[in-house]
C-alpha cells in the first residue's frame, strides 16, 4: 500500500524550503497540478524575452552647450519589438 504523501512531493518541498531559508537556493517558481486518481497531470512553463526586430542605427545629435563639442553619439534606438 502506498503512503498518502508518496506522490505529493512533500519531502522535496520541505527540503527546498530549508535550502531557501539557509540562502543556499532561490525559488524561481512553483507549480501544482491536482488530478483524480489514475489521471495524468501536466504542467508547462515558459520564459519569454522581448527582443527588438527593427532599430534605427546610431547617429549624431547636436549638443546645446557651445564650449563642448557640438555632437554626441546617439545609441541605436529600437523601433519595433
Amino acid at each position: 500500500m502506498r503512503s498518502p504523501n508518496a506522490g505529493s512531493g512533500s519531502k522535496l518541498h520541505s527540503r527546498m524550503r530549508a535550502l531557501v531559508k539557509e540562502k543556499k537556493a532561490r525559488l524561481m517558481g512553483t507549480s501544482i497540478v491536482t488530478t483524480r486518481s489514475g489521471q495524468k497531470g501536466t504542467v508547462e512553463s515558459i520564459c519569454e524575452y522581448i527582443s527588438r526586430c527593427e532599430y534605427n542605427p546610431p547617429g549624431y545629435v547636436p549638443l546645446p552647450v557651445p564650449e563642448k563639442t557640438n555632437v554626441r553619439l546617439r545609441p541605436e534606438c529600437p523601433t519595433a519589438f
